[in-house]
């Protein structure tokens, strides 16, 4: 078998005169923004560094490629992909968003530059295009391809959507608002659209790949499959697992090493689950990086002398963190730390997972004597609020909040038990900037819904529902449990607004499915069996109502909105 693997950037590849051909058998392209698309996107802003305060690129693997490419015979016209077609086209949209973009920033200059990488020409003027796709065409070619745009070729397949959906995720990125916010959110500095717009540009050329070419196809595939054989190569924790139990020599220590990784695994689940607590870890308690960069970090940081304590250091954080994304009441059931099970337990309700590198950070502190229960409390109280605004609610991008994180995370970790009120002061402080205005925060609430038909958001209305009556009690007497939630205008005879949040209430489940479909007055008297201080207010408020209408619902809603935004969370 006759092959050659070399490493080479994206900038060496696309300057090669010879088309990169995608052949019909290909399967379609898969990539979508809440996917791989995003994690592209992520990893090469995340890869930009800031030296002598200019925006530059870094080294950043993209893996591997696979190609039938006789380097050799440079007559030879065209190569043909075997692996790596998914990564090469969103490269070549990307590109051509980066060049609608410099165009229409009027750099035109730049742009036609950028162009070179998608079209070029040869030696007697004749054009090539770089990654030729045999299947979707014309699709690709006249919307993603193309210098002038067709807007008439409207996608039809699910392929084309999904090319289509990939420019535009990639343009929208590239926009000035939304690429100096991500930029301003990673380096908290302000940057020249222009020169945020090359370094995006220079890191995407700057990638580099395993670039394999062979001669024939039984020899491509015969690579292909020993670069895919059981399974996804090594992530960075497998690699450092395997450096751990490797060095860890002494006194039968691999038995131990791997008892210690069993205890670390069964605290935090799937292997998936390992290298998500493991990053968390690693930002709480070392340095900020993505999950590329890991290894090297490892590397880079811990000595090999350091290896055992470094992994005992693993298990106590799994330790901590089995609690953070598992909470148990058993674990907190002193009164002064049921709130601490509520706030974590609200995370999982709102699928928020940065927060727990400096939740890791907080338990650790609290173990060590070095913050009282009442800070780590009031702390994680915030974070449940912020989160509950900010992320649950109101959606807002998560960009930055990572580096808050683990910014704060390692001051903390370094900081004597007298810095640390000025530290969480400071970072509250922080985030209260990000909180978004009432009026964003209201009009998504309004966009809650439950009905039988729409139960996507009942987790998040019951998580309101609890929060609302823990706030009116005013003890740690009672723990709610909310079983299910009634619809004051009933669904049977649906109204406009029957699943919004002013028309809901909750109520045991015996209690609800005893008043079924009545008259607002006898439904009334029902509810004030209820010993829920929600329901009471909600009878004394429509006590002299005969029915419960679309203004009704629409009143409370904003009436719980503001309660919600300024007196439970205390947001100004």
């Amino acid at each position: 078998m006759e092959f050659t693997a070399r490493s080479q950037t994206i900038r060496e590849i696309f300057s090669t005169k010879k088309e990169i051909v995608v052949p019909r058998f290909q399967r379609e392209f898969v990539w979508e923004k809440d996917d791989a698309l995003s994690t592209f996107w992520e990893d090469i802003i995340s890869y930009i560094e800031v030296k002598d305060g200019k925006l530059s690129p870094s080294e950043y693997f993209l893996g591997n490629v696979v190609l039938i490419d006789d380097v050799q015979n440079q007559s030879e016209k065209e190569r043909y992909v075997v692996d790596g077609q998914q990564r090469l086209t969103a490269i070549t949209i990307l590109l051509s968003a980066l060049y609608d973009t410099f165009k229409n920033a009027k750099e035109e200059g730049l742009a036609n530059k950028i162009y070179e990488y998608i079209v070029t020409s040869d030696d007697d003027g004749k054009k090539i295009t770089l990654l030729r796709t045999e299947s979707p065409k014309p699709f690709f070619q006249m919307r993603i391809q193309s210098q002038e745009k067709n807007t008439s070729y409207t996608p039809k397949s699910t392929e084309e959507k999904r090319l289509l959906g990939a420019y535009d995720y990639f343009f929208q990125n590239l926009s000035q608002k939304v690429l100096l916010k991500e930029f301003k959110d990673k380096f908290e500095q302000k940057f020249d659209y222009l020169d945020a717009l090359k370094a995006v540009r220079d890191q995407l050329l700057s990638c580099v790949v395993v670039y394999v070419a062979v001669k024939s196809i039984n020899d491509a595939y015969m690579i292909f499959e020993v670069l895919n054989a059981k399974g996804q190569p090594l992530n960075a924790v497998e690699l450092i697992k395997n450096i751990l139990f490797k060095e860890l020599t002494e006194d039968a220590p691999i038995d131990k090493a791997s008892e210690k990784w069993k205890k670390i695994k069964e605290n935090v689940g799937t292997d998936e689950d390992v290298e998500t607590f493991y990053r968390h870890f690693w930002l709480a308690n070392y340095h900020f990086t993505n999950k590329k960069k890991l290894y090297q970090d490892f590397i880079e940081r811990i000595a090999e002398q350091d290896y055992n304590q470094f992994l005992d250091n693993l298990v106590k954080a799994s330790d901590i963190y089995k609690k953070i994304i598992t909470p148990k009441l058993e674990d907190w059931k002193r009164a002064e730390t049921v709130p601490i099970y509520y706030a974590l337990s609200a995370f999982a309700i709102f699928h928020v997972t940065q927060v727990r590198t400096l939740i890791l950070s907080l338990i650790g502190l609290y173990q060590k004597k070095m913050i009282t229960i009442k800070t780590l409390t009031d702390t994680l109280l915030f974070l449940e609020n912020f989160h509950f605004v900010f992320s649950a609610i109101c959606s807002s991008r998560p960009s930055g909040l990572e580096i808050k994180y683990s910014k704060y995370s390692l001051q903390l970790q370094g900081a004597t038990k007298h810095d640390i009120p000025r530290i969480l002061k400071n970072f509250i402080k922080e985030m209260k900037e990000k909180i978004p205005p009432y009026e964003t925060f209201r009009d998504n609430i309004c966009k809650l819904r439950f009905t039988d038909d729409e139960t996507k958001d009942k987790p998040l209305i019951q998580y309101i529902f609890a929060k609302l009556e823990r706030f009116k009690i005013k003890t740690k007497e009672l723990d709610i449990l909310i079983s299910s939630l009634e619809h004051i205008h009933s669904q049977s005879s649906p109204c406009e607004k029957e699943g919004w949040l002013g028309n809901l209430l909750p109520l045991d489940v015996q209690l609800n499915s005893d008043i079924g479909n009545k008259p607002l007055p006898v439904k009334i008297k029902a509810y004030a069996k209820s010993n829920f201080i929600t329901v009471k207010e909600f009878c004394k408020e429509a006590q002299n109502k005969s029915d419960w209408m679309d203004e009704d619902i629409d009143s409370r809603t904003a009436d719980i909105a503001s309660e919600l935004f300024y007196k439970v969370c205390k947001f100004k």
